[in-house]
């Protein structure tokens, strides 16, 4: 997953990391962080990436329980 760029408008992935990834996209657009999770469609680390970014701005939420 991490060696090509994710595009959550044609990836359709069912990895664990690419599932947690597009979900991270998903929450982040949905909470108004835009410009964070288009960084997620940079190549290169994506999963560490979306890590990051919920331990930032997603504290406490799961991406595979949605809470």
């Amino acid at each position: 997953m991490d060696s090509a760029a994710f595009d959550p408008e044609t990836d359709e992935g069912c990895s664990l990391a690419h599932i947690t990834i597009k979900r991270t996209y998903d929450k982040l657009q949905e909470e108004g962080y835009e410009d964070e999770a288009e960084s997620l469609r940079e190549p290169g680390g994506q999963r560490q990436k979306a890590l990051k970014l919920r331990k930032e701005h997603l504290q406490g939420w799961d991406p595979l329980n949605g809470d």
